[in-house]
């Protein structure tokens, strides 16, 4: 999927929020069993809002003083 297609996206599946974020699938099935990624489950497959999505990564920024 085209990185445009993925920034018009609002509800993304793990792999695709995978790749918009550049990280593992594993790393957001974690944060969602740790609850600190919500999440939807229509039917088995789990979706993310990319709303929540960049929410939980701003606030995994580290910032250096």
């Amino acid at each position: 999927m085209e990185a445009a297609q993925i920034e018009n996206r609002r509800w993304m599946d793990l792999a695709t929020a995978a790749n918009y974020t550049n990280l593992p699938v594993k790393a957001l099935r974690r944060a969602i069993s740790n609850g600190d990624l919500p999440f939807s489950r229509p039917g088995r497959k789990q979706i993310v809002d990319k709303k929540d999505l960049d929410t939980w990564l701003t606030g995994l920024k580290i910032r250096l003083n």
